[in-house]
């Protein structure tokens, strides 16, 4: 079976889906029956909201609507008056006189008469003083701009039902001013919820009962199936428990074997714990003997140091007396040498003094000897240079002049050589001719 046709509800996962489609009234009768709770509700919120709108009318200074509205304030606290029972005689007398003579009967019944005639009275001035506002286009314009707002507003500031937010664009809302007595407020709010629940109904149509309807049968096949499931799981959770239960009981039987193991074991630590503390106790005791002896060898033997460190310091200071006189006449020696080795290092130093003035004359002499002596080096060196020059270029003169002997030589040989060859030759020519 397909899932989304047996459990359509599951695809709905907002309560918008199950308002109604409609946003339009269509009914002339529903209409008119919306329009006379909004005109009522209208009528409500201007008594409720009179001390406003009064302010409004003295910043317009409009005279006749003031008056109007103080006279039907006066006639309010009026009324408030008697029905707390402060009532006027005056004031009944002149209500009898205007309806009748009043019944008679006891007491009684007289007050519930005069009291019905002053509530009959002063709902015909209500209701006069109501639809004479709706006839002035001043109170109608205060009342839209003191309480007609924008539907968006109204539901984001109230929080109205989300039914309310479906039409926010097809009808007027009423949004509800905070008064300081909380009664009034609520009767607001209850009317507005009137008209919520009133618009819903009238929206309505037989298509959006069917689609409620197969919503709420799913609903119930659906709250079967997870009551099934809840049973099951329900059974499984027993079982659970029951294993749980054993497995509680298995452990709890392992906690209290292991518990005994343990008390026995602390009987056992703790007995054991006595005997270490018995032996530990003998220890200390043989070792706090032992101690006391050789703190006595020991007091004995620092005694016995103690003379010894005596005779030692006797001993000692004889023989710092004689090494202090031995010093001392080392001192008394070393003195006389370094005042007769001052005496030495001053004649020195005068002699030093004038050698090295000597060596200082001698110094600038050499100097002044020595730059001549550069300058004859230079003009020496220069000399010698231009021997050198002189003489390379005679040995180079000597090496050609050899140079050109010897090819002299060479040639002649060779020219002496080839003329012999050649004498040579026509020889050997003319014996050839001789012979044929």
């Amino acid at each position: 079976m397909n899932v989304e046709r047996r459990i359509p509800c599951q695809k709905m996962t907002f309560i918008r889906e199950l308002m109604p489609l409609s946003r339009h009234i269509e009914s002339p009768i529903s209409t008119k029956v919306l329009a006379i709770l909004d005109t009522a509700l209208q009528k409500i919120l201007t008594v409720l909201c009179l001390q406003d709108i009064m302010e409004n009318i003295e910043v317009q200074n409009d005279k006749s609507i003031l008056d109007h509205v103080k006279s039907y304030l006066s006639q309010t606290e009026k009324y408030d008056a008697m029905k707390t029972g402060d009532r006027n005689n005056s004031y009944l007398n002149e209500n009898s006189s205007k309806n009748g003579e009043l019944p008679k009967g006891n007491k009684q019944e007289t007050d519930v008469c005069l009291e019905h005639n002053l509530d009959e009275e002063f709902g015909n001035k209500v209701r006069h003083f109501l639809y004479s506002m709706q006839s002035q286009p001043l109170i109608n314009k205060i009342l839209t701009g003191m309480i007609f707002k924008n539907g968006e507003q109204l539901v984001n500031d109230w929080k109205l039902p989300e039914t309310i937010t479906n039409f926010v664009n097809s009808v007027k809302w009423i949004s509800i001013p905070q008064f300081t007595q909380n009664n009034k407020t609520k009767l607001v709010e209850y009317l507005i919820h009137l008209r919520t629940l009133l618009l819903t109904k009238l929206l309505t149509t037989p298509e959006d009962k069917k689609r409620k309807n197969i919503y709420i049968k799913e609903l119930g096949t659906r709250d079967r199936e997870c009551q099934t499931k809840l049973d099951e799981l329900i059974k499984e959770l027993d079982s659970q428990i029951c294993a749980n239960n054993a497995e509680s009981r298995r452990i709890d039987y392992t906690i209290s074997k292991l518990q005994n193991e343990i008390d026995n074991l602390e009987k056992y630590l703790a007995e054991r714990k006595k005997q270490i503390n018995t032996k530990e106790e003998e220890k200390i005791t043989e070792i706090t003997e032992q101690n006391n002896t050789n703190e006595n060898n020991l007091n004995k033997e620092v005694k016995n140091q103690e003379i010894l460190l005596e005779k030692l310091i006797e001993k000692n200071r004889s023989e710092e007396e004689a090494i202090r006189a031995t010093i001392y006449k080392i001192e008394s020696d070393i003195e006389s040498k370094i005042s007769k080795y001052d005496q030495e290092m001053t004649v020195l130093q005068d002699e030093y003094d004038a050698l090295k003035a000597e060596y200082t004359e001698e110094k600038n002499a050499y100097d002044e000897l020595n730059e001549r002596f550069q300058i004859i080096n230079e003009e020496y060196q220069k000399i010698m240079e231009e021997r050198k020059v002189e003489e390379e270029r005679r040995r180079r003169e000597e090496e050609q002049r050899r140079q050109m002997e010897q090819a002299v030589t060479t040639i002649q040989a060779f020219w002496r050589s080839f003329k012999t060859r050649r004498m040579a030759r026509g020889k050997k020519g003319g014996s050839r001719k001789a012979k044929k």
